[in-house]
């Protein structure tokens, strides 16, 4: 690998976190990934948290040697980990040494380095105990780069109304959630119950999160928030027995308590006595029983219809949108072995359930893994237009999820014609799960500014597109979440959250109206909207470049008479929000000079006098 190290004059703090995720009573083979993410420059510093706390560092000359070598010892439990946050090494060459036999490869911008066979002859490394290893990276720099200035201009025409913003675009899915018992997944036994763990309901408030989508079974602890094995369902235990609702009452009573709404999924449920236990080809396990289609559509239906009654008939709690369907076009994990027809079947039969109890509800389904999905086993028929075709008098709104991607154009542009076609033309559109990445630890972006940055393009999106409804994939699940869990159990904001937060609390966007804009360079995202009171406007500014200097814009307005204050936030790699001072403008319509970071998401408030 001889490509080039870039270089800036002055210097940089280059920093990651090794995050050791389980012990391992043997261990043969383990895999560290290095996923580029920062500019390596001279001056910086390359540091690592280690599992009791410590920190290893090493520093890099100002002016590097031809090829110099920078040493660390890494030290913890055996585990399998993840090194994040080394950007532009393409360009060094990096030699990895320890105590092991071990290969190097690269795959597109990822790097990987394998370990072999541990070099420890003695005797086996159990669970739980340490070993040492020595990481050694040698840079050879390349011939240095200079960074340049983007210079654009950005023009947001005020009088070209888009589309509405609902404020529903603002909702995240929750993870697990405590009732009283602590597992070892948990950070303490309420985890996420806002009406005990107030630590979890700040973040939600003031991250602006306006509905959270939960399973059934997390609401109501089916598998004892661990996966735990019991045969016991706590909602209906047993044929012709009563159903106890209870238990999740005291979650919905914090969210309500919050200003929070549910959108309750309870299509991945079925109690094992109703349950068709149709085996997966990759899965076993009562998990695998509970997502396997019911034996009785109609005693299934009644469940549910149960839960309706329970928390909108009798507590009065007006549970508006309820979600019947978790990616049904999966028949190995989450409706499993089971066909399109029986789902058909399954839906209209609670639907109509569902509503006889509260016609007032809304419903949206079928929530796709794959929006352009076949039906199995013949995959003939597609999913999306079968389905409408067969549902569209018990369907309110449609549901699809997409990951690794941040723009939904395409997708919704296909939903919509998908209704348009099937008799359902007007229907809203619900974003059911979207992330960076639908899968475990495969990309560190969920971890950085670059997770941040996908954020902040995908709100842009999804508001642009005009959808009813979108939940980010997740609240604080350790893979894929906005918070994570810190060495104290204390929640710890990541990257994503604030991005979240700039857009849902912080740019008065909720309600709003989404304006046309035109940005001079492609490498600059841009999100313009107008206030629901009319006095003010939003433009968020994100740029996520490896190789420029700074941003240099200049912004103006057309038809947006008057004198503003504009309050700005700002969003960098390893950083907090940060506040910028208030300013006053004379005239949106004169043009504003910004000088901003090549990394960041910039928020600009401007409010009438």
């Amino acid at each position: 690998m001889q490509n080039s190290i870039y270089f800036k004059p002055e210097s940089a703090e280059l920093s990651y976190t090794l995050k050791l995720k389980k012990d391992f009573a043997k261990v043969r083979r383990t895999t560290v990934e290095i996923n580029p993410e920062w500019t390596l420059a001279a001056g910086a510093g390359l540091s690592c948290t280690r599992p009791d706390g410590g920190i290893s560092s090493v520093k890099i000359p100002a002016i590097p040697a031809a090829s110099s070598k920078y040493e660390m010892l890494l030290s913890g439990p055996v585990a399998s980990a993840r090194l994040v946050g080394i950007k532009d090494l393409a360009g060094a060459e990096i030699a990895i040494s320890g105590p092991f036999e071990a290969n190097f490869e690269q795959n597109g911008d990822r790097l990987r380095w394998h370990a072999g066979i541990i070099n420890n002859p003695a005797k086996d490394l159990k669970a739980g105990e340490t070993m040492i290893i020595k990481m050694a990276l040698a840079f050879t720099p390349g011939t240095a780069v200079t960074l340049n200035v983007l210079k654009t201009d950005i023009t947001v025409d005020a009088g070209k109304p888009l589309c509405h913003i609902s404020p529903y675009v603002f909702g995240v899915q929750m993870g697990a959630i405590g009732f009283g018992s602590r597992t070892k997944t948990m950070r303490h036994p309420y985890q996420n119950n806002f009406k005990f763990d107030s630590e979890a309901r700040q973040y939600a408030i003031d991250g602006g999160v306006s509905f959270f989508r939960a399973y059934l079974h997390t609401l109501y602890d089916v598998l004892g928030g661990s996966g735990s094995s019991t045969q016991q369902d706590p909602i209906c235990p047993a044929d012709g027995a009563p159903c106890n609702y209870d238990k999740a009452d005291s979650f919905v009573e914090g969210l309500r308590d919050a200003g929070i709404e549910l959108v309750p999924c309870v299509a991945l449920y079925c109690p094992p006595w109703l349950s068709t236990r149709r085996p997966s080809e990759k899965y076993t396990g009562l998990w695998m029983i509970q997502r396997a289609p019911p034996k009785d559509n109609a005693k299934w239906a009644a469940i549910i219809a149960g839960l309706v009654s329970h928390w909108n008939i009798e507590k009065k709690w007006d549970i508006k949108l309820w979600m019947l369907g978790n990616e049904p076009d999966d028949h190995v994990r989450y409706w499993v072995g089971g066909t399109l027809p029986e789902f058909i079947e399954y839906f209209k039969t609670a639907a109509k359930a569902m509503k006889a109890v509260d016609p007032s509800i809304r419903i949206t389904a079928p929530d796709l893994a794959n929006l352009y999905a076949k039906a199995w086993p013949d995959n003939k028929l597609l999913w999306k237009d079968e389905f409408v075709k067969a549902c569209k008098n018990e369907l309110d709104s449609f549901a699809f999820n997409c990951y690794s991607t941040d723009d939904f154009t395409g997708q919704v542009k296909d939903a919509r014609a998908t209704l348009a076609a099937n008799g359902a033309a007007g229907k809203s559109i619900f974003l059911g799960e979207y992330n960076i990445t639908p899968g475990n630890y495969d990309n560190p972006g969920v971890f950085n500014f670059t997770g941040a940055a996908f954020l902040a393009r995908s709100m842009k999106s999804i508001i642009e597109n005009g959808l009813d409804r979108a939940s980010f994939y997740s609240w604080d699940q350790p893979e894929l979440g906005l918070l994570e869990c810190g060495s104290d159990g204390k929640l710890v904001p990541r990257p994503t959250y604030y991005a979240f937060k700039m857009h849902a609390a912080l740019g008065n966007l909720k309600n709003g109206t989404v304006l046309g804009n035109a940005c001079g360079s492609d490498k600059l995202a841009v999100l313009s909207t107008r206030h629901d009171d009319g006095r003010g406007y939003t433009v968020v500014i994100t740029s996520d470049n490896q190789i420029i200097d700074k941003v240099q814009a200049e912004l103006k307005f057309k038809t947006a008479p008057g004198e503003f204050t504009v309050k700005q936030y700002q969003l960098i790699p390893d950083a907090k929000i940060s506040e910028l001072p208030a300013k006053s403008v004379q005239s949106l319509e004169t043009p504003m000079q910004l000088e901003l970071p090549p990394r960041s998401v910039t928020l600009m408030v401007f409010r009438a006098k």
